[in-house]
């Protein structure tokens, strides 16, 4: 038994009580027979050969080909970076990446060396970490130089004081631990430890163990890397709709102005948007309502801009930055853009580096009722499998004919087709609001009829069997199987 199943069997902690139980809604199936139906929904055609799968993924290579290309400027890092991927763990040779077993307590002692022609004070120098599961224990010429507990995030130790000109020696002792609320040992005994771990294990090649969803194992299963950077480096950039952020690290205590430079160009398509673009960080600096006495000290620099110099750490600037011209990225057409930035402090280019993004927005509607809609670039992402009746009939196709006549058209789901249909809502009246139309609901979403014709609130009569519809038990609400019917329909007539 699982872990949440034994909750179920046994209770939290043994009460029983603290446990809900969930009634099934009670579901009356009811069916409907169509006189004239169409198809519910066009679908892919269903493939059973290995040739139409081939097929297939060769239309979606060729369509996908020119986003694949990199037509962005190469850009010349100044930070150099040595990789490390061979080493002994407990004297056996390994290639990073590694991982596996034992879900529980263990050590492991990963060691390796390598070669550092000069080492110079001008520069910074790290031993950095993608990943390592799950408490490292890090010794550069036999000094730790620092101790990171985790499994996700990446993490970097400067070892400016420690590595020297020649041979260097890394040893990694990596520990790893039983979970919290404990997990079971291959003898099947449970025991807790310190380890904080959810759902999250990479697995390894073990059918008892290493294939079980998500074990806690052990290793490190990212790149390490031994780098040399400029006292003055960007450390990170990151891209959102309105701004940039560019994390700089200071190495030193001394306070250093930067100039940050950036360039923007299209990454899988060719484009450049702009070149060189400059910010200087500054701020204004101003004082509290009736705080007299500081703005007395102060008042030459009062309201004016002043710059904001790089303190020994990390500092982070935030760039303002319009993406509303930028192309749109999605699933079908996931155009890329390149940043380029560039880190100056008098005069000098200290750091290079480039990040891509694609330009995209996606929300939830979070004030329909019911809510929950997602959207890709304004645009309504459907997912008719996980999508409830009431879901889909929250989300509107909607549209004016004309001064005289409004309707709206939604999604709707019907037992009647299993499938995806479209209602449609019409009115005469001129101007008709469209949130009086949307408000209207039907009451009963499975008792349907096939009609010939259809009264709408008492005021529009017309045929609409030629558009394979049919009403609800209330004769308020027509559904197609087409959009292209409701469409026709609410555009048909006065």
């Amino acid at each position: 038994m699982d872990f949440f199943g034994s909750i179920a069997a046994k209770g939290i902690g043994g009460r029983h009580e603290l446990l809900v139980k969930n009634e099934p809604i009670e579901y009356n199936k009811k069916f409907t027979v169509l006189d004239r139906a169409a198809a519910p929904l066009a679908t892919d055609k269903k493939i059973s050969t290995r040739e139409e799968l081939y097929a297939l993924l060769e239309k979606a290579r060729a369509h996908y080909a020119p986003f694949m290309q990199n037509h962005a400027p190469k850009v010349e890092r100044l930070t150099t970076s040595l990789k490390l991927d061979s080493f002994t763990l407990d004297g056996e040779k390994i290639t990073l990446p590694h991982y596996g077993g034992p879900a529980g307590y263990a050590k492991q002692v990963y060691e390796t060396s390598f070669d550092i022609d000069t080492v110079s004070p001008e520069k910074a120098y790290y031993v950095s970490f993608a990943g390592a599961d799950y408490r490292a224990v890090v010794y550069l010429n036999g000094t730790c130089v620092g101790i990171h507990e985790g499994f996700f995030s990446p993490f970097s130790f400067s070892v400016d004081h420690e590595v020297k000109a020649g041979t260097n020696t890394l040893k990694i002792e990596l520990y790893n631990d039983y979970i919290y609320m404990g997990n079971t040992t291959p003898g099947g005994k449970k025991l807790e430890g310190d380890k904080l771990y959810a759902a999250t294990g990479l697995g390894w090649d073990d059918p008892a163990f290493g294939w079980h969803h998500c074990p806690p194992g052990m290793g490190i299963y990212g790149d390490v890397r031994f780098e040399t950077k400029s006292r003055l480096s960007i450390s990170d950039v990151f891209v959102r709709q309105g701004e940039v952020t560019v994390e700089v690290n200071n190495e030193d205590y001394t306070e250093k102005d930067v100039e940050i430079r950036y360039s923007l160009y299209g990454r899988n398509f060719e484009e450049c948007v702009f070149e060189n673009k400059t910010y200087i960080p500054s701020t204004l600096r101003t004082v509290g309502l009736g705080d007299t006495l500081t703005q007395s000290k102060v008042a030459d620099s009062l309201n004016k801009g002043f710059a904001m110099p790089a303190k020994k750490g990390a500092n982070e600037y935030k760039i303002p930055f319009d993406t509303s011209a930028l192309r749109l990225w999605s699933p079908d057409t996931p155009y890329l853009y390149e940043l380029v930035v560039e880190l100056v402090s008098d005069g000098v280019v200290t750091d290079r580096t480039s990040t891509h993004f694609g330009n995209r927005s996606f929300t939830q509607d979070t004030s329909s009722t019911p809510k929950g809609a997602f959207y890709l670039n304004g645009e309504l992402i459907f997912n008719q499998d996980m999508a409830s009746p009431e879901a889909i009939l929250s989300n509107a196709f909607r549209f004016h004919t004309s001064t005289a006549a409004t309707a709206v058209i939604t999604p709707g789901a019907t037992n009647c087709y299993d499938n995806l249909s479209f209602r449609a809502y019409k009115r005469t009246t001129a101007n008709a609001n469209l949130a009086d139309l949307f408000s209207v609901r039907p009451d009963d979403l499975t008792d349907y009829k096939t009609v010939d014709e259809i009264r709408y609130n008492g005021d529009y009569r017309m045929p609409v069997s030629s558009y394979n519809a049919f009403v609800t038990g209330g004769g308020n609400d027509v559904y197609f199987a087409d959009l292209d019917d409701a469409m026709a329909y609410a555009n048909d007539g006065d």
